[in-house]
């Protein structure tokens, strides 16, 4: 891609700009897919998605990544009907990895602590997602996970959806107290 524009540019650095610009750093892809992450620890993770139908990767998409249920594949979890109810979701990128990235506090060991942050990252290389539109869904337990992961790393989402979830995070009395002060700025929307 360097070289292409490197090239295209001709030294002229305002050329060099506007080509960078319109370069294509994202491929086409099927519509549903998957694509492999590599935990800290070395396990692979399958990460599903569904894009819109008129998705299109030369321009950003809001993106919905979502915590699966116990249970529940990640290919169900995308197909749920709660993204009806959610009627903007239909226009987002869904994503969903076959198990719950990095956020329950009984697992978490110092290696996988930044787990989320490099699925978010690549997330971001694989689909153009919009940094200002980048949401987290959680149902279930798959919710308590998405609690979780607000409070501990808010500055990767734009807001939160958690249905039928709620933070379980030990000593809740002390540790609530400190993590919900982190939820200050991000706009959360929970039902029961």
């Amino acid at each position: 891609l360097a070289r292409s524009i490197e090239a295209a540019a001709a030294g002229d650095i305002v050329r060099g700009a506007e080509t960078g610009r319109h370069a294509a750093l994202w491929s086409s892809l099927p519509r549903e897919g998957s694509f492999e992450f590599k935990t800290a620890l070395g396990d692979t993770v399958t990460i599903r998605y569904a894009l819109p139908k008129d998705y299109d990767p030369a321009r950003s998409w809001p993106v919905l990544l979502c915590e699966p249920d116990d249970g529940v594949s990640s290919h169900d979890t995308l197909k749920m009907e709660i993204f009806a109810w959610i009627g903007a979701a239909r226009d987002f990128v869904r994503i969903c990895p076959d198990r719950r990235i990095g956020a329950e506090f009984q697992l978490a060991t110092p290696s996988s602590a930044g787990e989320l942050r490099k699925l978010v990252r690549e997330i971001r290389r694989t689909i153009h997602a919009d940094s200002d539109r980048f949401f987290l869904f959680g149902h279930r337990a798959g919710g308590d996970a998405a609690w979780n992961a607000a409070m501990n790393q808010p500055d990767l989402f734009t807001g939160v959806i958690v249905l039928s979830g709620y933070p379980q995070v030990p000593y809740p009395h002390q540790a609530l107290t400190l993590l919900l002060a982190n939820l200050e700025r991000l706009p959360v929307l929970t039902v029961w």
